[in-house]
């Protein structure tokens, strides 16, 4: 994605996918940045030089109500901020069913709603790309975190789960009547306080329906409760199916992905794409340009770190790999007041700025002042942690895991991989629950030992500050059996 150049470009244009990708002016939000420009000279210089006077406008403008086209301009502004979040967020899922666009139109969904995203953000801090980052990346993750669970979950396992709060928000959601939203909330209640899973189906991963005398005890349920009124009949068991049904279908409705077109989502560009196959070329073509970019960003940036002193490696790994690990930590292994431990990160990125800086000029044609490389120091923190943390501690881990530990695989794969809880674990593979528990913990304890093992003899960490690793060791190995890849796990066990 090419950057917008000029303040007025940042409030007027959205970014199109298709049929070519490329930024487009609409022609309402042009129109209105005319007439703001023609109602006083002096204004000429405010809309084209003071991008943070601009953001304040439109925001006050939209908390006013006052010009229904300035939420408009506030969305086009976060066009970048939203593509942005959406590639770390995209790089935070190892294995996403979802294509780079996809988080990109969730992000954007979310912006929908620019004053809400502004809600927090003190604009007199400068240009707020952190702060937007910090709102947009864990709204996408979020929701994508929501949309796998209500996939991943059978329908009577998504009546367990849901809150009565979520489940009135998604009957709100379709709009039916008080009466009508009442029933499937008791309704959902009954189910709630009757069913419990047979022990002996527990084998399989999807929940069994009730049985007819659980059905017929949500019925006596439902009907004690029900509304006091004369005109409420008592229920039947095929009242409760149904009811409980609409509960589920409008669950999954609420809790559902939705990807339409990117273009069709832009105020004033009406680009809807007929053919479900063109939307997929377009989008495989950004994704192609997307992970050509990344490949050459990892190259120049794991280039310019290898120029760098083992100390300062170390003390990035540190800060970045193990996550609660904090500089007074990183100060203490080396024997240094904590403000240089500061100043020396700070220095030691500067080279990797610089690379980043020269490779945006050379592949985007963007030259970057000194005051926008700067900028860029949280997107390069954001890329650090996945270069240690992901790309070579979790490396680490797996290469531990199926050379010393590969027999836990199918109760880590069960328990981590398909979310299952421990009694179902256990049931399914015919052991005892304490034994589940017994094995993980054996598991984690190990791959921490065998981490802290590493630390000692490759990064060459004193024995002595060990203790301060142990928790964000213990945080990573979590992270890691919550992520792992199991299918190839246990292709390369069977190799």
């Amino acid at each position: 994605m090419q950057k917008r150049q000029t303040v007025i470009e940042k409030f007027v244009t959205f970014y199109q996918v298709y049929p070519d990708t490329r930024w487009i002016i609409v022609p309402e939000l042009q129109s209105n940045i005319n007439r703001l420009l023609a109602a006083s000279p002096r204004n000429q210089t405010f809309w084209q030089s003071n991008e943070i006077a601009c953001l304040e406008y439109f925001l006050q403008t939209a908390r006013d109500n006052s010009n229904p086209l300035a939420e408009k301009h506030l969305r086009a502004y976060l066009e970048e901020a939203c593509y942005q979040s959406a590639q770390s967020a995209y790089r935070s899922f190892s294995n996403s069913d979802y294509t780079l666009c996809d988080y990109w139109q969730i992000a954007r969904e979310y912006a929908s709603n620019p004053v809400r995203v502004f809600k927090n953000c003190n604009l007199q801090r400068g240009i707020p790309s952190a702060y937007l980052q910090k709102i947009l990346v864990p709204a996408i993750m979020d929701e994508i975190r929501k949309g796998k669970e209500a996939e991943r979950a059978s329908d009577w396992a998504l009546l367990r789960r849901i809150s009565k709060k979520a489940l009135k928000t998604a009957l709100q959601a379709a709009a039916i009547n008080e009466r009508h939203l009442s029933r499937c909330i008791l309704a959902w209640q009954a189910f709630g306080e009757i069913y419990t899973p047979i022990s002996s189906l527990q084998r399989n991963r999807q929940l069994q329906p009730p049985t007819a005398e659980q059905f017929a005890a949500m019925v006596d349920y439902y009907n004690e409760f029900r509304l006091l009124d004369l005109q409420e009949p008592a229920a039947t068991v095929a009242e409760i199916q149904k009811l409980l049904n609409t509960c589920i279908h409008l669950v999954r409705l609420k809790t559902a992905i939705r990807f339409n077109s990117i273009d069709a989502d832009s105020p004033g560009i009406n680009l809807a794409m007929a053919d479900k196959s063109e939307a997929i070329l377009s989008r495989s073509e950004e994704e192609a340009e997307y992970s050509q970019q990344w490949e050459q960003l990892r190259q120049v940036l794991g280039n310019a770190i290898a120029t760098l002193s083992p100390d300062a490696q170390k003390m990035l790994i540190l800060e970045h790999g193990l996550e609660g690990f904090k500089q007074v930590d990183i100060a203490q292994i080396f024997s240094v007041p904590q403000y240089q431990i500061s100043r020396q990160l700070k220095g030691h990125k500067k080279p990797l700025l610089t690379a980043l800086a020269e490779w945006s000029q050379t592949n985007a044609g963007v030259t970057l002042t000194v005051e926008k490389v700067n900028e860029l120091s949280p997107q390069l923190d954001d890329w650090l942690k996945w270069y240690y943390q992901r790309n070579h501690l979790f490396e680490l881990l797996q290469n531990i895991f199926v050379q010393e530990m590969n027999d836990s695989l199918p109760l880590l794969r069960c328990h981590f991989g398909k979310k299952l809880s421990i009694p179902v674990v256990a049931a399914e593979l015919n052991l005892s629950e304490n034994t589940v528990n017994e094995q993980i913990t054996f598991v984690k304890e190990n791959l921490q030992k065998q981490v802290e093992n590493w630390m000692l003899d490759s990064l060459k960490l004193p024995a002595s500050c060990m203790s301060r690793t142990a928790k964000p060791i213990a945080k990573l190995v979590d992270a890691w059996l919550s992520e792992a890849p199991y299918s190839i796990l246990e292709k390369k066990v069977r190799q």
